[in-house]
């Protein structure tokens, strides 16, 4: 299971999911990932996971105890936002919106 979380923790920040404006939209399988630009920076990053119980989401939401990633169980739903810059500019520094699409599509994911 922890592996599960780390590997679904990782693809997520490689991926990111878009509305409008500048940010990018992915799925696949039951996740969900939206990363928002400003300019070339990420400014925003969630991921949503839907599980098949509510129990199940709440289980893995305590995988993440970091201060500066908001969690929040809704239902079946774990969501999970970083708008903290140090954390952001950590993963996703130098990468471009383009290269993130890429990344996710080579994986598998669907992005708009």
């Amino acid at each position: 299971m922890k592996k599960l979380i780390k590997f679904s923790f990782l693809f997520v920040l490689l991926i990111g999911l878009s509305g409008c404006g500048n940010s990018l939209v992915c799925t696949k399988d039951n996740e969900t990932d939206e990363l928002t630009f400003s300019g070339d920076s990420v400014t925003k990053y969630t991921a949503t996971y839907t599980f098949e119980s509510n129990e199940k989401a709440k289980e893995y939401s305590e995988y993440y105890t970091d201060d500066n990633i908001d969690v929040k169980v809704i239902g079946k739903k774990l969501i999970i936002t970083v708008t903290d810059k140090e954390l952001l500019d950590k993963q996703f520094k130098n990468t471009t919106k383009e290269q993130l699409k890429k990344q996710a599509e080579s994986k598998g994911a669907k992005c708009n």
